[in-house]
């Protein structure tokens, strides 16, 4: 995944970059807390809300591999299908990490 590809996105936003970067950063975040507790409570409906919401976050960011990837959640969790959820998070999750970490260190943290 070429993060040079969000700080464009991200920069399109001219003057409020910087604080669209932050609702980004605390958006995917709190999607991804969403994801793993409907993982925990073995809850389908939560998972697709989640994963719809971060789904949108990553559109907008254009973090395809991991947008590709959240789709197939969207769409699996709709179906139910919560453990191939599962397999499709561990894919997920390290492209999460780099992307929430790009986003951090843009910010400075």
């Amino acid at each position: 995944m070429d993060v040079t590809k969000i700080d464009t996105a991200l920069e399109r936003f001219g003057a409020k970059t910087d604080t669209f970067t932050q609702i980004v950063y605390k958006d995917l975040n709190k999607y991804a807390k969403e994801m793993e507790a409907a993982f925990e409570e073995n809850n389908a409906e939560s998972l697709h809300i989640a994963a719809h919401s971060s789904k949108s976050i990553y559109s907008l960011i254009e973090a395809d591999g991991a947008l590709e990837i959240v789709k197939l959640i969207e769409q699996s969790s709709y179906n139910g299908d919560i453990a191939a959820c599962k397999s499709l998070y561990k894919r997920l999750h390290p492209l999460y990490i780099r992307v929430n970490d790009h986003l951090k260190k843009r910010l400075g943290e």
